[in-house]
């Protein structure tokens, strides 16, 4: 996989921490530097667990000849958990969330669970880059630079704006993440060098 797939599938699964991040940065009154360090430590957190979970578990499933042709079959799974991520961000770009009134800092516990829940197709998208047997390293540190970014630009871009953006923003993850699944697939099924 080349770094610009790699940046298209953590950029689009982290749009939706993106969204929870903005719907709490909407509700507070004042961002509190601490809270928003330990909102970063903790989505942070859960992503790597959730990749890396996904990520070893068919990374070795793919090393006991799970399948054939790992880059080719690797590539058509992959694709397709790219492309139902996307329509599932479609979905959730309609989904009218229920607002509470404002509150004074961030809330660990509350978007913790709503963190824990997304990132459950985080675990998809980790087990689709260990059947294409993705590099480890650079995983990790973009999941650590990309968790940071959409944290603090989430709760700020909510804090400023609201709500305005998050429909745009799970567009841009469900485009990024087709984007994603048809370059695996022009690339590494059909052969076609781009």
């Amino acid at each position: 996989m080349s770094w610009m797939e790699y940046l298209l599938i953590f950029i689009g699964i982290s749009v939706e921490a993106f969204a929870i991040m903005q719907i709490e940065g909407a509700m507070i009154a004042k961002v509190v530097k601490r809270a928003l360090f330990i909102a970063c430590a903790v989505v942070m957190s859960i992503q790597l667990v959730f990749f890396f979970g996904g990520y070893e578990i068919c990374s070795v499933l793919a090393e006991h000849d799970f399948l054939s042709d790992r880059v080719k079959d690797g590539s058509i799974v992959a694709s397709f958990v790219f492309i139902f991520l996307g329509i599932r961000m479609v979905y959730k770009s309609f989904k009218k969330d229920h607002m509470e009134e404002r509150r004074k800092e961030i809330k660990v516990r509350e978007y913790a669970k709503a963190i824990v829940v997304s990132n459950f197709y985080t675990f998809f998208a980790g087990c689709a880059c260990g059947l294409l047997d993705t590099n480890a390293v650079f995983a990790l540190g973009a999941i650590i630079v990309i968790s940071i970014v959409v944290v603090v630009g989430g709760v700020y871009t909510g804090y400023r704006f609201g709500l305005e953006s998050k429909t745009r923003a799970f567009y841009l993850g469900a485009v990024v993440l087709w984007i994603a699944g048809l370059d695996l697939i022009v690339r590494n099924v059909l052969g076609v060098m781009v």
